[in-house]
């Protein structure tokens, strides 16, 4: 058995093409009362399916795939019941031996039976059930004067088990919540068991008396229900494939018109799908019923649209392909002008009456721009060098006893373009920039910012068989903790204290910390200088103290052993000297140490304006 491969569109004539196909499968949800009409597309592995027709008799029965039960039970809607009152909806619950002998048949079924009262009346049911998910693509046809004609096309297959005939069809892009549920299965808890012996007491407790304790009181538990949320009428709208919502939220394009007109377009179609919008959301309604038989693919086109667009080069390296880090991409670049969000997919780029290359295009959201590369062009090359320099800290606040400073970084990137074409060239570079850094183009470009990316497209007109610069300074802050006895915490301090903006109380306070600060720097500055003549004595009475044991045996140096000694001695008394200065230094340092930290208690600084 083969399935058809189906086109259908106002631009394209229909093709067929056939394909393999498995062993069939039953129907994943049948009801012959209530016919199919309308089915709704997702991309999130379910589809919508709606039923309707004037039913009289008393019961209506679906016969669910196995594998369906849970999702039907748990979609199942009463869209229009006019004249008739659904009382219940049955269906048959199967042991557990029987439960897994059907394990893995996917043909196997069971019956759920809506109970009707009331007078024949029309009937109509929504549900969801498991599907393939609908497939965009796109055409660009790249024209002159700054036009585009943009095509989005779904890939619709049906795997229902069933023919989709004459049905409305849409589908929807975005991303909307679906899981599969297990309602179709019985489910008994185990329970814990309550063993009952008797009231045999097997052992005698020894008594308590406690006087004035009144009896314990039971634990109670208080909860609180929370209430579900209830959905957006949008969003239920959407569920359900509805065309429009009231108050606005979602609109309507079916009538807008394109004003458009130039010799170059190819023929629009007469009718397009309809769009609306909610939120991210999008939904196209096909303008006529479809007919989609089961087994088979159908690809439709949802819109054609001429929009603003054209080629031009893109400097985008890309690790994966080497040659990219010195040459550009052609790119399409054009206005998502349809009015609705297009999801990710293939496209294929024409111009002049050729085939140019495809790309891959990103979600796009309505009246976006998108710059999709199709080819590399090795016309023209790019070359890059950095440069940069550290700024000047300055005081960011104190608090805690701590002092925070912030200090700038600005990097340079210089791009230059050599081209060898014989006519100018547009170029987009693509520069990437860290979160929360500030980026900056020479005085009258403007630079763009790309969607979802944390990058900047820079313009550049490169001249035929010329060159051509542009550099970008890339502006960063970081904010971290300084030493309060550090050169850089010192000059941030002197910058701050002495801005005119800083008001008196707050100037006051530091400075108040400041002098024992100072001292405290005084004190450890006089420690160091006292610690290196300290290690020079040191070292020298070493010396001495050897050179006296080599003389020791010789009376003839007994002037120069004398000489030695006085030396050695006047070392020793400068030693104890400067070590209790040591000592009175450090208790000193103590001192202020105290005082600068009761000094910096409460202290809160902030940022100047």
């Amino acid at each position: 058995m083969r399935k058809l491969l189906r086109f259908t569109g106002p631009l394209v004539a229909i093709l067929a093409a056939s394909v393999t196909l498995g062993c069939a499968h039953k129907p994943l949800v049948e009801a012959q009362s209530l016919p199919l009409r309308k089915v709704v597309l997702y991309r999130n592995g379910v589809a919508y399916f709606e039923r309707g027709a004037i039913v009289s008799a008393p019961t209506v029965e679906f016969h669910v795939r196995e594998s369906e039960l849970g999702d039907f039970l748990a979609s199942l809607s009463i869209l229009e019941a006019s004249g008739r009152t659904v009382k219940a909806a049955a269906y048959p619950v199967e042991g557990v031996t029987a439960a897994r002998q059907n394990q893995g048949n996917p043909n196997k079924a069971r019956t759920v039976t809506l109970e009707l009262e009331g007078a024949p009346g029309k009937l109509a049911v929504g549900y969801i059930a498991h599907s393939p998910v609908w497939k965009p693509a796109y055409r660009v046809v790249i024209m002159d004067d700054g036009k585009a004609l943009l095509q989005s096309w779904a890939v619709i297959h049906n795997r229902s088990g069933e023919d989709w005939p004459n049905v409305k069809l849409s589908v929807v892009s975005g991303a909307p919540l679906a899981f599969s549920s297990t309602l179709g299965e019985a489910f008994v808890p185990t329970r814990p068991v309550l063993d009952d012996r008797g009231d045999v007491v097997a052992a005698i407790p020894q008594g308590t008396s406690v006087a004035g304790a009144p009896p314990p009181r039971p634990d109670r538990y208080a909860g609180a229900a929370r209430k579900s949320a209830s959905r957006a009428p949008e969003a239920a709208a959407m569920a359900m494939g509805a065309p429009s919502m009231a108050g606005g939220a979602m609109r309507d394009e079916s009538s807008e018109k394109d004003e458009l007109a130039f010799a170059s377009a190819p023929p629009m179609p007469s009718e397009q799908a309809s769009v609306a919008q909610s939120g991210s959301m999008s939904r196209f309604d096909l303008p006529s019923s479809i007919t989609v038989p089961d087994g088979s693919a159908t690809m439709a086109l949802l819109n054609a649209k001429v929009v603003k667009g054209d080629v031009i080069m893109l400097f985008a390296p890309d690790a994966r392909v080497g040659e990219s880090q010195q040459y550009p991409w052609r790119v399409a670049r054009f206005r998502n002008e349809i009015g609705a969000t297009l999801e990710r997919g293939p496209l294929a780029v024409f111009g002049r009456g050729a085939f140019l290359g495809e790309g891959e295009m990103p979600a796009l959201m309505a009246g976006s721009d998108a710059t999709i590369p199709f080819a590399l062009d090795r016309g023209v090359v790019v070359k890059s060098t950095m440069s940069g320099d550290v700024g000047a800290s300055r005081l960011w606040a104190v608090r805690n006893g701590e002092l925070i400073v912030k200090s700038e970084y600005r990097a340079r990137t210089r791009y230059e373009a050599t081209s060898a074409a014989e006519t100018d060239e547009d170029l987009r570079i693509r520069h990437a920039y860290a979160k929360g850094s500030t980026i900056k183009g020479p005085a009258g470009v403007t630079l763009e910012e790309e969607f979802g990316r944390s990058s900047m497209l820079v313009p550049l007109v490169v001249p035929a068989r010329g060159k051509a610069a542009i550099e970008v300074e890339q502006i960063s802050e970081s904010e971290r903790g300084a030493d309060w006895f550090s050169t850089e915490a010192d000059l941030a301090l002197q910058a701050f204290i002495a801005d005119p903006k800083l008001d008196a109380a707050t100037k006051e306070k530091l400075v108040a910390v400041l002098v024992p600060r100072d001292r405290i720097a005084k004190f450890r500055r006089d420690r160091d200088v006292v610690f290196t003549e300290l290690r020079g004595l040191d070292q020298e009475q070493n010396e001495l103290r050897s050179n006296l044991s080599v003389l020791e045996k010789n009376p003839q140096a007994a002037d120069l052993r004398a000489r030695l000694v006085e030396r050695l001695s006047k070392a020793a008394r400068r030693s104890d000297d400067l070590a209790k200065k040591r000592i009175e230094l450090d208790l000193a340092e103590s001192q202020e140490g105290i005082l600068f930290q009761e000094k910096l208690k409460g202290l809160v600084v902030k940022a100047l304006p």
